[in-house]
């Protein structure tokens, strides 16, 4: 076998016969390549494994090399990317390297060149990776992320989140999960249960604020047969019914004073007891509690017994709110687009690149759930096989683009002697200033396309 069996190189090109030559010269010397047809597979795909290397053509149908060696970098630096470009095209493999490609080939590929900068690409991405391995493996995510299939995401909040997880997994803690409504409390929770040694055992979830305070009892604690009118046999409640598993208790800040008490107890003895019973029945249950409301505020206010707050927070972790964790947009996007797409049976090859730096820059207020929501309408409603700005639900249009009518105008100082640079640094400073940020809008009151505004902003390292 060749000393390269087993190490995976992406290979992207829509081309289907450059796309299987690529692969099988790569093949032949021993690489396991993945292969995929357009940017958005290639997202997809990346997202899963982390290839150490990616060779991408410049042209897929749904966006450019240029496009997915911007997206590698963001979502994992150490990765090296080689872009396939049409012979003589110097200018955009120039382009290529400012965005960050280890190197690229022109057209028509020279098989041996190629493999050459494979290497040296997979040299130099491995080399990189050793200081950090063993994290990295444990809690990269994506589609799939190591321990924690159920959670995407790559971005700083993210990564410490799945750092935390790695650590209380394991354990028998009690842990409170805090965050907004939207943000994924209970993926976390369902995550952590799996990556337990109770994942063979029950987890089950309650809503504490769907229920009245006696029907809540009844949920949690069971009822014996006749314990109240309609109580027409014994009932298991779900402490009884998680037993040896995990319990997740969400929205646990809207149970009353009496809840708190009886919670307290369960969490004190490890003991339960039915509705109208007189035997204390043992239970090992874990729970993991979750809440938007701020406890600490909840307690001082004498809202929520101070002594049930510190016997939940053994372990406390922050869910960062979408808008804290923009650069996991792109993969929570992939994902949804490729989810409802297999779902609803349509055909969704990708979205335009501009519709993406539209959704990236939405506000996002119900988090992960409301962005979900929004892609789901998309892929529903679109009439072609790449999502475009019209397919964005018009209330996010409105709230995305800033209403350039109303902004009063404003003057850039020019003096004379000025290069030609200088004047276009400026106007694009003050654009994006004026716009606060916002790429899109800046890039259609310059009267520039969109990728034209990013490279200008690289360019004068903006």
């Amino acid at each position: 076998m060749s000393e390269n069996a087993n190490q995976q190189v992406l290979v992207v090109d829509d081309q289907r016969s450059s796309l299987e030559s690529i692969s099988r010269a790569l093949e032949k010397k021993g690489y396991a390549t993945h292969k995929a047809e357009n940017y958005l597979e290639a997202q997809t795909k990346f997202s899963r494994y982390k290839h150490p290397v990616v060779v991408t053509d410049l042209n897929l149908p749904d966006g450019t090399g240029l496009d997915l060696v911007s997206f590698i970098k963001g979502v994992h630096p150490r990765s090296e990317v080689i872009v396939v470009t049409a012979y003589g095209s110097v200018e955009t493999a120039v382009e290529a390297m400012k965005s960050g490609a280890f190197d690229y080939v022109a057209k028509p590929v020279n098989l041996a060149e190629l493999r050459a900068l494979v290497a040296q690409a997979w040299q130099k991405a491995t080399a990189s990776r050793n200081d950090n391995s063993e994290l990295e493996s444990e809690v990269s995510s994506g589609e799939n992320s190591g321990r924690f299939p159920l959670l995407i995401g790559q971005s700083k909040a993210m990564l410490q989140v799945f750092e935390k997880l790695t650590t209380v997994s394991p354990t028998r803690a009690s842990v409170l999960l805090l965050g907004e409504s939207g943000t994924g409390k209970e993926l976390i929770a369902q995550a952590i249960h799996d990556a337990s040694e109770r994942s063979h055992k029950p987890y089950l979830a309650i809503n504490c604020s769907a229920f009245s305070e006696g029907l809540l009892e009844s949920e949690l604690f069971g009822h014996e047969k006749g314990s109240f009118t309609g109580a027409l046999k014994q009932t298991k409640g779900k402490f009884e019914l998680a037993n040896g598993g995990t319990l997740f208790l969400d929205e646990i800040g809207e149970i009353s004073s009496a809840m708190q008490v009886r919670l307290l107890r369960v969490l004190e003895n490890r003991e339960i007891m039915r509705v109208g019973g007189a035997d204390n029945i043992s239970i090992d249950v874990r729970i993991i509690a979750a809440t938007n409301k701020d406890l600490d505020k909840e307690v001082r206010k004498g809202n929520f017994r101070e002594d049930l707050y510190y016997r939940l927070k053994v372990v406390v972790i922050e869910v960062p709110p979408l808008r804290e964790r923009k650069s996991d947009i792109p993969l929570l996007v992939s994902y949804f687009v490729k989810s409802f797409a297999a779902e609803n049976n349509r055909i969704i090859r990708g979205i335009s690149t501009e519709t993406m730096e539209i959704l990236k820059n939405i506000p996002w207020k119900g988090n992960v759930r409301e962005l979900r929501n929004c892609i789901e309408n998309m892929v529903i409603f679109s009439r072609n096989d790449v999502l475009t700005n019209d397919d964005i639900p018009s209330e996010y249009r409105e709230q995305t683009y800033i209403d350039t009518t109303s902004i009063e105008p404003e003057h850039i100082d020019i003096s004379v002697g000025m290069t030609m640079e200088e004047i276009e640094k400026e106007a694009i400073v003050n654009t994006l200033n004026k716009v606060q940020g916002n790429r899109t809008q800046a890039a259609r009151m310059l009267g520039i396309g969109l990728r034209t505004l990013q490279r200008k902003i690289k360019q004068f390292e903006l």
